[in-house]
């Protein structure tokens, strides 16, 4: 029987309570007089750009709140909401920084996040993980040119071990439409009654699921998202 693999939460409730105070009080009284500002987009409407950053940030009092990518928060070791937030505070540092998206700018920013942080006593456990999921991301796409579709298992692996090791064996978990397609009709052999909501994602009553390129499949149900294995497993998790 293959191996299950399950991405616990990382982040409890009360520490991701304990991050979202750190990084309001952060973005208001540090970084952003203008108080927490922002509104969600999808890819293609966000800001992709140092210039493009900076130049909202010179007409924000013209143009209102900073869109803020809604993509992958599912996946990520905050949760939805969280995860918006946790993008716009770090967009916020490049700007006091000046830094722009290089790698060695982005790494820097991580550093000041976790300066950040520490001014506010939060726990260093919290500030480990914020640290492996920013910069540890930023050098796994440095080194395969793409991006980390299942944040919570990466960070999971860069706190098992370290963020080098991640970076090196973290496998590729682009979802993809085959992948997708073999799921739905396994599913649907099964009576499961699935549902195509995309090119690459199937509904199948409350849970989302993501099946992905090295045959894990997320399995999302509001804000909780699991790694399972195979399609077995998966479907002892949802009956």
């Amino acid at each position: 029987m293959a191996h299950i693999t399950e991405a616990r939460e990382l982040l409890s409730a009360s520490e991701k309570q304990v991050l979202k105070s750190a990084i309001v009080e952060i973005c208001t009284k540090q970084l952003f007089t203008g108080g927490i500002n922002y509104h969600t987009v999808q890819s293609g409407e966000s800001i992709e750009s140092f210039t493009a950053l900076k130049q909202w940030r010179d007409d924000q009092s013209i143009k209102g709140s900073m869109p803020v990518l809604e993509n992958g928060n599912t996946s990520s070791i905050y949760g939805a909401e969280l995860n918006e937030l946790v993008r716009y505070w770090h967009d916020l540092t490049h700007l006091a920084l000046d830094c722009d998206f290089t790698v060695l700018s982005e790494l820097r920013v991580a550093d000041e996040h976790k300066k950040q942080l520490r001014s506010l006593d939060v726990p260093e456990r919290i500030i480990k993980l914020v640290y492996y999921d920013i910069a540890g991301q930023v050098q796994y796409y440095a080194k395969h040119k793409a991006f980390v579709c299942d944040g919570l298992a990466f960070v999971a692996m860069c706190d098992k071990h370290n963020i080098g090791y991640a970076v090196a064996n973290f496998e590729d978990t682009e979802p993809t439409e085959s992948t997708a397609k073999h799921l739905y009709f396994e599913l649907a052999r099964l009576g499961l009654h699935p549902v195509m909501k995309s090119m690459t994602g199937i509904q199948c009553g409350e849970w989302s699921m993501l099946p992905l390129k090295n045959g894990n499949i997320l399995l999302g149900s509001q804000d909780r998202f699991i790694t399972k294995r195979n399609v077995s497993h998966l479907i002892n998790s949802i009956n």
